[in-house]
């Protein structure tokens, strides 16, 4: 009877196991990888009227875009602020 509960236990705990386990190796990432390769990435913070600013990854191929997408990361900065770049720099994207 021992052997037969140990080996029930054992058994319940291999499977809890393996249901914890395989949806974090089955889970999909929300990147979209480009079929074009990529020459170079940056970061760039886009602003709007009220000095809220949210930082994007932005991948290009020379002088094109190829996407750009949202890091997660922002900043509310005060009234008073003042975005120091250039327009130019603001408006380029790569």
């Amino acid at each position: 009877m021992r052997k037969v509960n140990f080996f029930v236990l054992v058994l319940g705990l291999v499977i809890s196991f393996i249901l914890l386990v395989t949806p974090l190796l089955t889970a999909k990432s929300n990147y979209v990888v480009s079929s074009v390769p990529f020459t170079h990435f940056h970061t760039k913070a886009i602003c709007d009227s009220t000095n809220f600013c949210e930082d994007y990854e932005v991948y290009c191929n020379n002088q094109s875009v190829l996407s750009i997408n949202a890091t997660g990361y922002t900043v509310q900065f005060p009234s008073e602020w003042q975005d120091m770049r250039s327009e130019e720099a603001k408006d380029k994207q790569c």
